[in-house]
């Protein structure tokens, strides 16, 4: 019996060991770590001596590394950089890779000579929006047009500029531009939520005769004029019944509470036969998911749909915040279970990696335990 309980103690003691030493490995810095505060070498001198071909093939490595020394270096370098390639794949490394340094970048990447090279700044500005560019951005923005004008809007939208309000309705109400450069504007109204542009978002959201995507874009627009009339107006568009519309109304639709029961075309929304639909009104129950009619429905679909984006959106809902009851369960169902490991990982991340592992653990031990005494 003393064996017996002794291996148990001495299980026990090995594995808190094992933790410890995994716990301290962790927070031993590496050499990569302690080198980070420098810009690689071999890096510098890339951009230095490379061609295009190794210019670009060293932002990749940057962009797997995520060394903030390599960063500030890739955005010093840039003024220096000749060729459109290799500025364009620098201005993309900062889409993906958030970092402050990118403005720096923007400063001079607004005024290059090539197209692409400028589009992709003012889009850059778009992730980093501040209000300093606007001063450059109205200065050119009479002589651009197509992608280098729509991005142009796309940055003064996302900085909340309305310096440009009177320009762009005037160039979208004459109809001298491309669709692409509609969307635009509309998207530049939905943000600034400047009422001069209330009326064209009304009229692009009902006109059928607009490109699909002008159309789209309208209707999120009018979630910037929350009003009676705008409601009613969203209310007729649900009738039209067309997915890709209604999900778009269902989307903003939140914004219009004060003006009817928005939850109830939510909650049919959730029923509703096409996927986006369905995801949209997931994500428009995030404010009434503690109510036990909506956890039955956000249960329901957690349980019997198909679509792993919906199952994402719902799992997503509960990342901010614990569920209970049923939903923690069937989501602990899922972190052990799903055949998807972003489901699995998403629902480890919302119920605990290994609690529930850990809790077996012992409790198999002690259920060893207890069979070793009964065997003596």
């Amino acid at each position: 019996m003393k064996n017996i309980i002794f291996s148990f103690l001495f299980l026990i003691t090995v594995s808190f060991s094992a933790f410890s030493q995994t716990n301290e490995t962790e927070n031993i810095q590496s050499p990569d770590e302690t080198s980070s505060y420098l810009p690689n070498v071999e890096y510098e001198n890339a951009f230095k001596y490379g061609t295009p071909s190794q210019k670009i093939s060293t932002i990749g490595k940057i962009r797997r590394t995520k060394n903030e020394a390599d960063i500030a270096m890739l955005a010093s370098y840039y003024p220096s950089e000749m060729n459109n390639r290799v500025k364009t794949e620098i201005i993309n490394f900062f889409k993906q890779i958030k970092n402050d340094n990118a403005k720096s970048i923007i400063e001079y990447a607004i005024k290059d000579e090539n197209d692409n090279v400028r589009k992709e700044a003012y889009y850059l500005c778009s992730i980093y929006p501040d209000i300093q560019f606007e001063g450059g951005i109205m200065t050119e923005i009479t002589n651009a047009s197509g992608l280098v004008l729509d991005s142009m809007i796309n940055a003064l939208g996302a900085m909340k500029s309305e310096a440009a309000a009177d320009y762009l309705l005037e160039k979208y109400t004459n109809n001298t531009v491309a669709s692409s450069t509609k969307v635009e504007i509309l998207r530049y109204f939905s943000e600034t939520k400047n009422p001069k542009g209330e009326e064209i978002c009304r009229n692009a959201s009902q006109n059928a005769g607009e490109p699909a995507l002008v159309r789209y874009m309208g209707v999120v627009a009018l979630g910037a004029y929350p009003s009676a009339e705008n409601y009613e107006i969203l209310q007729k568009l649900l009738a039209e019944d067309l997915p890709e519309i209604t999900a778009r109304v269902i989307y903003i639709l939140p914004e219009y509470s004060a003006y009817g029961d928005v939850k109830e075309n939510i909650i049919e929304a959730a029923k509703n036969d096409s996927d986006s639909v369905r995801i949209y009104a997931i994500k428009a129950l995030n404010n009434y998911k503690s109510e036990p009619e909506i956890e039955e429905l956000l249960l329901y679909r957690l349980k019997n749909d198909n679509s792993e984006a919906i199952t994402t959106e719902i799992l997503n809902l509960y990342k901010d915040s614990t569920p209970t009851g049923n939903m923690y369960e069937a989501i602990k169902t899922l972190a052990t279970s799903s055949a998807s490991d972003k489901i699995k990982n998403l629902a480890k991340s919302i119920v605990g990696d290994d609690s529930g592992q850990a809790s077996a653990t012992i409790e198999e031990a002690l259920s060893g335990k207890e069979s070793a005494k009964e065997s003596n």
